[in-house]
């Protein structure tokens, strides 16, 4: 009888925990709404005029900026379509370059590209299918690494026997996750490789969209 009460009191310490912890959650959500409710904000209406002149310059600089940014990206868009293509053929006829010069009637862009792509460790074996062994050692590095799985946080029972014992428990706190990033020049030795098999690689390889300066 005194194990059973000892559980019973120990459930009922949990289920207190658990239900402040809940009452915790469900005020702080309570509040910030209160903060982030529109209609009880408090509202300044009498301000100097060049504050309220200053308010409205900075909604239409807002407003403009985000035009101006539209406008940009759709622009960049059409220079970056225009340019990579040239850059492709002139890098398969061993001519590689990083960047290139753009003329318009008055002015010019930079048109520039990095060595950064953006590449799935879950996609090695691909990778390895489509360039072999010895090509996919050479243009990728392997990182490994280990990350205590985030439930284990809200498991005291886990936690203890963590602290207690690893051993054969260990896959229970940690996952394995492999990073595959590219190695330098890789952005060059991509067109060693034929069109139809790079048309593949990009695929499973990401680059860094190119900047325009």
């Amino acid at each position: 009888m005194r194990k059973k009460t000892k559980h019973n009191e120990t459930q009922n310490r949990k289920e207190i925990k658990m239900s402040a912890f809940a009452n915790a959650i469900k005020k702080a959500e309570v509040d910030t709404k209160k903060v982030t409710k529109k209609s009880n904000m408090p509202v300044i209406a009498d301000s100097p005029d060049e504050v309220k002149v200053a308010v409205d310059n900075v909604n239409s600089a807002k407003a403009e900026l985000k035009a101006a940014k539209a406008k940009l990206a759709k622009n960049e868009t059409v220079v970056i379509d225009h340019v990579r293509p040239i850059q492709d053929s002139n890098a398969f006829n061993h001519n590689h370059s990083k960047s290139y010069e753009v003329e318009g009637v008055e002015g010019s862009v930079k048109y520039v590209t990095s060595n950064k792509f953006s590449v799935s460790g879950d996609d090695e074996a691909n990778l390895t299918e489509l360039l072999g062994a010895d090509g996919f050692e050479k243009r990728f590095e392997k990182s490994e690494s280990l990350s205590v799985k985030a439930d284990i946080f809200k498991d005291d029972e886990k936690q203890s026997l963590l602290m207690e014992l690893m051993g054969d428990h260990f896959h229970e706190f940690f996952e394995y996750k492999s990073v595959l990033k590219v190695k330098t020049d890789f952005d060059k030795m991509q067109f060693e490789l034929d069109e139809e098999k790079l048309a593949d690689l990009r695929v499973f390889t990401q680059q860094a969209k190119a900047a325009l300066k």
